[in-house]
């Protein structure tokens, strides 16, 4: 059974009750066995745990919304700072994450006995999230532990699983855009070209085939001469079009 009572200096504190009646079974003699725990501190460490999973969800919301292009190093460097303080000896908590590439963890992570861990895969990479306390703690029903750390721990490296996807989806969209574009870039260039190289060769079809006329009549001197270097330039022109359409 809980209860709420009231201190004579006045503060508030939470405790569990717990009794079991035992009768003697010769004289009917009775007796009561009970055991009393104070779980205030308790009640208070759950109160604040869930208070800083509201900040941690909060956290998420925002990083999701970073660019692609460079929210992932930056997103887990914010949220591994925020991280100690939403378990329950923040004072002695580290916390790390690694993904890929990165790995970002608070000032004074180290190795140490008593680590929770909880894998995740995004992006096609494998990371983790790690909490640790850097000194030992009284044991709890798991270890260290309360057990609502552990889905907190689960829950926030899912967190980090679904942010990730989510920018290089993104990422993936705007790089296909940037190809659509430049493909439609070259795509208008080759039509231009095209055109132009079209039109060009009608003008040069026009000026070889006079200058043809021109040297079919008899004749010397330094007209021909021109012509004759007409024609040669004119070639030399259409050889550069029929490039150019190729």
């Amino acid at each position: 059974t809980h209860y709420r009572i009231t201190t004579d200096g006045g503060e508030q504190r939470y405790i569990e009750a717990a009794g079991l009646a035992i009768s003697h079974a010769t004289t009917g003699a009775r007796r009561i066995i009970g055991m009393v725990v104070d779980v205030t501190e308790r009640r208070h460490l759950m109160f604040n745990l869930g208070e800083r999973v509201k900040e941690l969800r909060l956290l998420h919301e925002a990083a999701t919304l970073l660019n692609a292009s460079q929210a992932d190093e930056r997103t887990l460097s914010a949220i591994v700072q925020l991280m100690p303080g939403a378990w329950a000896y923040p004072e002695c908590c580290e916390a790390r994450i690694q993904h890929g590439p990165w790995s970002v963890s608070t000032p004074g992570w180290r190795d140490s006995p008593w680590t929770q861990v909880a894998p995740f895969t995004a992006a096609g990479r494998e990371g983790r999230v790690e909490v640790c306390y850097v000194e030992e703690r009284p044991p709890a029903q798991d270890g260290p532990f309360l057990l609502e750390e552990g889905t907190l721990i689960k829950s926030l490296a899912d967190m980090i699983r679904t942010a990730i996807d989510a920018s290089h989806a993104e990422q993936r969209r705007q790089a296909a855009e940037l190809q659509l574009r430049q493909a439609q870039k070259m795509e208008a260039l080759g039509t231009l070209a095209g055109g132009i190289a079209h039109d060009f060769n009608n003008i040069l079809t026009a000026i070889l085939g006079n200058t043809a006329l021109a040297l079919s009549e008899p004749g010397d001197g330094t007209v021909r001469e021109n012509l004759v270097e007409i024609d040669r330039a004119g070639r030399r022109a259409s050889d550069l079009v029929r490039r150019i359409l190729l």
